[in-house]
């Protein structure tokens, strides 16, 4: 959710589960996350503070305080 905004498919889930089971560790799948086709038709043309605002109403479902409507 945090990167793509939607919920995994059913096999993503189970293979970044299993990675996880064999001890990569989040920020690891992040790296990778951010290396995946979908990620720059997402993120490419957005500064990096609207990025973590993107990532934050994905995830949290609420703006960062990092961008207000006047930036």
């Amino acid at each position: 959710m945090g990167f793509f905004g939607r919920a995994p498919d059913n096999a993503g889930l189970a293979f970044w589960s299993a990675e996880i089971d064999r001890g990569l560790v989040p920020v690891d799948i992040a790296l990778q996350f951010a290396e995946a086709p979908e990620f720059p038709s997402m993120y490419g043309a957005l500064t990096a503070r609207e990025q973590v605002d993107l990532a934050y109403r994905n995830i949290l479902q609420w703006a960062s305080d990092l961008v207000t409507p006047s930036q």
